[in-house]
């Protein structure tokens, strides 16, 4: 139990070590990417939805991340699903990195964002640092913050005004997958995609854009949840599950 200031402080470093990189700061993806455990590359393929992840070796999965992370439509998917905490934090560190540059200007090297006592409330940074806009690095007992290269260059998208269709597009897939675990209790992702598609002809996406709505949803929201293969209704355990009965 966190006793006090100091205890939440030293609990908050803790958890910020875990995710921290050793070593110098880096800032693109292509950097970034082969400097982390394969553990972490396929939660980050599973986030995305990267086919064929299981069978890949390193190498194969920074290849695919580094093409997949920088589409256009998953900076537009990524702002409707961002929350307050998440963008304030964000435009900080976004804001330390441009500040005082000039038009055209080449910019000044980099050194990301030093938190004071080295910690950052969880919810501001959990699902930025999960997802690969931000990431954190440690040397000499400092740890940085820092956003990629990548998300500099989609400012524009991930702050523009989210359009109400959109917003609205993405709660009617969340209502859908209440309706679905609270109807079914368990079924196999893809039963959902199929019928979604199939009862929603004219939503404009596709099925690897909705899996991928779908996996960030599962990670959100509190009704459901998925372990890649099925979404379940988290009042039930998904092990006695058989989604061929389905």
């Amino acid at each position: 139990m966190v006793s006090d200031l100091g205890d939440l402080k030293d609990m908050l470093f803790r958890l910020n070590l875990e995710m921290a990189i050793p070593g110098e700061v880096r800032h693109s993806l292509a950097e970034i990417l082969p400097l982390l455990k394969k553990e972490r590359l396929m939660d980050l393929a599973y986030f995305y939805s990267v086919s064929g992840r299981s069978r890949m070796n390193k190498p194969e999965l920074v290849d695919c991340l580094l093409e997949r992370m920088q589409e256009f439509g998953q900076f537009v998917m990524i702002a409707v699903m961002l929350r307050d905490v998440e963008k304030d934090f964000l435009q900080s560190l976004i804001a330390k990195n441009t500040r005082g540059r000039k038009p055209k200007e080449k910019p000044e090297p980099r050194t990301g964002v030093i938190i004071k006592d080295n910690y950052a409330p969880p919810l501001a940074t959990g699902f930025l640092m999960d997802i690969g806009l931000v990431f954190s690095f440690i040397k000499d007992g400092q740890i940085s913050f820092i956003c990629t290269d990548e998300v500099l260059e989609a400012y524009p998208v991930l702050f523009s005004p989210t359009s109400e269709g959109m917003r609205i597009k993405y709660q009617y897939v969340h209502s859908y997958l209440v309706a679905m675990t609270n109807l079914y209790g368990v079924f196999p992702v893809q039963h959902f995609c199929d019928i979604f598609l199939s009862q929603n002809p004219g939503f404009g996406t596709t099925e690897s854009d909705l899996l991928t709505v779908v996996y960030v949803l599962c990670k959100r929201e509190q009704e459901y949840e998925t372990d890649g293969s099925q979404i379940v209704n988290t009042i039930y355990n998904s092990e006695l599950a058989d989604p061929n009965g389905l």
